[in-house]
């Protein structure tokens, strides 16, 4: 091989080399190409301290990329590549240092004969060479630019694609191409004439003929019909109307008798046809059976009295019928319910009632038969707030779980209901001693409820006074239902209840609310009430308010000449045989004995709603006495009901059991 000039790089000369022998057939042997006698001169440049000096290059073969007219490794196998020297790091100098002569390596060994299918054109066919249809050399379009350049990024220091180095490829010779298959066309399916819509001309296909259908057999003739029985045209078009089906009840019962026939017209033009009177109910006949429900909760079939359905009847909550309610919301103890749901409880207590006032009622007496006053906790200071789920739970409450438990299950039927706080005048209050200073308005330490009844009415009650009382400090609870609570009017409500919002009165009689003096005097200005027992207002129909004197104590040198006694009804239409427990007792007064004179009885006068009787002061009695207002329950071995003053005066005196009904004391 012959020697070349030592200023061209090792790599460069062996891609010359490899190139020379593309295209030459195995075993021949020529000459490298010609190389330049003086690599021409690297201009000097200023070194830099972000460029490398200008004594020490990289190539690419250095640098581990490859080069364009590299042959693959396939190709080099069995030569045995000896590496190049070591370059010892010099100083920068203005010109590079010349190369060693290279010694000869020997011949390069010959390549395999290449396959005809591999050579499709004239040149060697690398698999990672693609040929481009330009001027431009291999080595060119790989890297025109040195490893210095691409480092600084400012200016090319060398360019290995110069005109000394370009290698151009050879010609493509098509002809040498072996020849394409013939193609085959795809077998498709025969498919009939498109039609395909056309505006222009909607004849864009010839018409197909369709095959001739075959002929049908012609229809026997149908046979002649009878004269008689035929219709005309019009005859044969009409539709007859279906008949009306007949009544599954007129079937059986042996039923064959026949309806009586309907008369072509009615009596008169314009009248009516008549009514017959031998199918209208009788109206008494059927009060009769319906059951009716004494006072007692006793259940009777008596016929009701053609005086129950007087006008007025049910006008007022204190005379309504509620036994068929209070009866319903006994049957659900407790105890004994399948669930602890408010909304399941609700609804059973109160489906069967459409009235929202019967709805309010049957969880009101609900509350009497399972709620019980929680005194331990009241006597103990220990009282804790409660749910109504809790209150359901543990069957104890204050007042505050009574109204909590109530407001919850009137919201689960749509009851509109409210908790109302304030002062209530319950266990521990005292009257006002006249003169003595009135108290700070304090409205706490109570709760009650306000639920919409029927009509559109807010009406106020209390479930805990109405479910029993507590007769005292460290005294047990006594479960007693006590009606007035529910049935009482808001004015009555608002004696012995102070809401801390003025806004809860719901009064009726004019007034928006009234003063906390007026609330804590009352109507007696601070004095102790007359003091009554039992329950008057639902077992006999007595207002308790309507009892007078209104103050406990009388004064026996009373300047007047008559002290009346005096109560009456709650309300006008009251009948205590039908709202009661039958009828009214005689009511008596008793005055103790004094000035020589014997205690004696004296009955009251009434007139169907008052009762009344006067008595002069110097017959009450001596100071530090009692008088008291009472019924005669039995007499002569039978009940007191329905006894009267004149059977009482006939008798000529007393003699059988009483109760009392109000107390009062002589000062």
């Amino acid at each position: 091989m012959a020697e070349q000039d030592g200023n061209t790089s090792i790599a460069a000369r062996i891609a010359a080399l490899k190139l020379d022998q593309v295209g030459r057939q195995p075993g021949a042997k020529a000459a490298p190409p010609t190389v330049p006698k003086k690599r021409p001169e690297i201009p000097s440049r200023q070194q830099t301290t972000n460029v490398p000096p200008v004594g020490v290059h990289v190539s690419a073969a250095d640098a581990g990329h490859d080069i364009g007219n590299q042959p693959s490794a396939g190709e080099m196998s069995g030569v045995v590549e000896r590496a190049p020297p070591t370059i010892p790091n010099r100083p920068a100098r203005s010109t590079a240092p010349k190369l060693p002569p290279r010694q000869p390596s020997g011949p390069f060994p010959q390549l395999p004969p290449r396959r005809p299918s591999e050579t499709p054109s004239n040149f060697s066919g690398r698999p990672d060479i693609s040929r481009k249809q330009s001027a431009e050399s291999v080595m060119s379009t790989r890297s025109s630019i040195s490893t210095a350049s691409t480092r600084t990024g400012l200016s090319s220091a060398t360019s290995n694609s110069g005109p000394l180095y370009t290698i151009r490829a050879p010609s493509f010779d098509a002809s040498s191409l072996p020849p394409l298959p013939p193609k085959r066309a795809p077998s498709l399916p025969e498919r009939g004439p498109v039609l395909q819509q056309s505006k222009s001309s909607p004849n864009v296909l010839p018409a197909v003929q369709e095959p001739a259908r075959p002929q049908l057999p012609s229809r026997p003739q149908l046979p002649s019909r009878d004269p008689s029985s035929s219709q005309s045209v019009a005859e044969q078009s009409t539709v007859k109307s279906a008949a009306p089906k007949r009544s599954a009840l007129c079937l059986g019962f042996n039923n064959t008798a026949k309806p009586p026939p309907v008369p072509d017209a009615r009596p008169g033009s314009d009248a009516p046809p008549p009514i017959p009177a031998s199918s209208r109910p009788d109206l008494s006949k059927l009060l009769a059976s319906k059951p009716s429900t004494t006072a007692n909760g006793a259940t009777s079939s008596a016929a009701v009295p053609a005086a129950s359905t007087a006008p007025g009847q049910g006008s007022c909550l204190k005379c309504r019928d509620f036994s068929i309610v209070d009866a319903h919301a006994a049957r659900f103890p407790r105890q004994s319910i399948p669930s602890q749901d408010l909304g399941w409880l609700a609804q059973s207590l109160t489906s069967p009632f459409p009235s929202l006032t019967d709805k309010a009622r049957a969880i009101f007496v609900w509350l009497h038969h399972n709620i019980d006053y929680n005194t331990h906790a009241l006597f103990t200071n220990t009282v804790k707030g409660s749910t109504p789920a809790s209150t359901l739970a543990t069957g104890l409450a204050v007042c505050e779980g009574y109204a909590g438990l109530f407001t919850a299950l009137a919201s689960k039927v749509g009851l509109e209901s409210m908790v109302v706080g304030g002062h209530g005048k319950g266990l521990g209050f005292e009257a006002i001693a006249p003169g003595a200073p009135l108290p700070a308005e304090d409205a706490t330490g109570h709760a009650w409820n306000v639920v919409k009844i029927d009509n559109g009415q807010w009406k106020l009650i209390d479930p805990c006074w109405g479910a029993g009382h507590v007769n005292g400090w460290g005294k047990p609870y006594e479960r007693s239902f006590h009606a007035i609570h529910f049935i009482g009017s808001n004015e009555e409500f608002g004696r012995s209840h102070f809401p801390s919002d003025k806004n809860r009165f719901y009064r009726s009689d004019g007034r928006q609310t009234i003063t906390w003096a007026e609330y804590l005097l009352g109507d007696t200005n601070g004095q102790a009430p007359v003091q009554t027992f039992g329950n008057m207002t639902t077992e006999e129909g007595i207002d308790e308010n309507s009892v007078s004197p209104r103050i406990k104590q009388i004064s026996v040198n009373d300047p007047q000449p008559y002290i009346r006694f005096q109560f009456n009804k709650v309300c006008p239409h009251w009948d205590n045989e039908r709202n009661g427990k039958g009828k009214h007792y005689l009511y008596l007064i008793f005055l103790p004995e004094g000035n020589g004179r014997p205690a004696r009885e004296v009955p009251l006068q009434t007139n169907g709603y008052f009762w009344w009787v006067d008595v002069r002061p110097s017959e009450l009695g001596q100071a530090g006495q009692e008088i008291k207002l009472g019924t005669v329950t039995t007499w002569k071995g039978r009940d007191g009901r329905g006894m009267v003053e004149s059977d009482y005066n006939k008798q000529g005196g007393f003699s059988g059991a009483y109760a009392f009904a109000a107390r009062w004391e002589l000062v």
